[in-house]
């Protein structure tokens, strides 16, 4: 962690290289604005968390080796050429909201390998997962923690599984999303809500 308000650390072309051990806190060691730094999110395992405490932006990238990293509506991270990454024991798990934009923030170009996972779960008000031009193959998504989820106007490409949080609601529209590389898993009261014509829902791997 960095916790302070003594020291001035560079924000062009810096990079934050995080490899706790247990759940971590970026501080206020970032600034507010766009800059050119890269933040690495490296824990020791894929279930510590890298918690955002700061709003900041990045013209670089956000590279998600291992662990999860966590943003909220206040503290977010954006940029419209910012990169994001994310490898396999990796998640992006982000609470911002459908009036803020859409998740993830990040602009730039964006690559997900196999077993990586993003999750939206604000716990209260809408969010919307973005698709469209320049969105690779989705992996693992998690819809969480209440609320209802929506996606932009678009086809998702998805090779993984799509959890459904108890309590939480995902409302795809007419969209396509997903296929037969595409699980689907409801937990709970978790709901899946979708129109259009055809065999729906779109995903056709395994269901739960």
């Amino acid at each position: 962690n960095v916790l302070t308000n003594s020291r001035t650390f560079n924000q062009g072309g810096s990079t934050f290289h995080y490899m706790g051990k247990v759940n971590q806190n970026t501080g206020d060691v970032y600034t507010s604005g766009v800059t050119a730094k890269k933040i690495i999110c490296d824990l020791d395992t894929n279930a510590l968390t890298l918690t955002l405490d700061v709003p900041t932006g990045t013209s670089n990238e956000l590279y998600i080796k291992k662990g999860i990293f966590v943003d909220t509506d206040t503290n977010k991270i954006s940029g419209s050429a910012g990169a994001l990454t994310i490898d396999a024991d990796g998640t992006f798990r982000s609470g911002v909201l459908t009036a803020t934009g859409n998740v993830p923030l990040l602009g730039g170009a964006k690559t997900y390998a196999d077993g990586s996972t993003i999750e939206l779960n604000a716990p209260s008000g809408g969010q919307r997962l973005e698709g469209g031009v320049g969105t690779p193959q989705y992996k693992n998504l998690i819809f969480s923690n209440g609320g209802t989820k929506i996606t932009t106007a678009h086809s998702f490409d998805i090779k993984g599984t799509v959890t459904v949080q108890t309590g939480t609601t995902l409302d795809v529209a007419n969209n396509t999303f997903g296929d037969s590389n595409t699980n689907l898993t409801l937990n709970g009261t978790g709901i899946y809500r979708t129109s259009g014509t055809g065999t729906k829902p779109d995903a056709d791997g395994t269901y739960d």
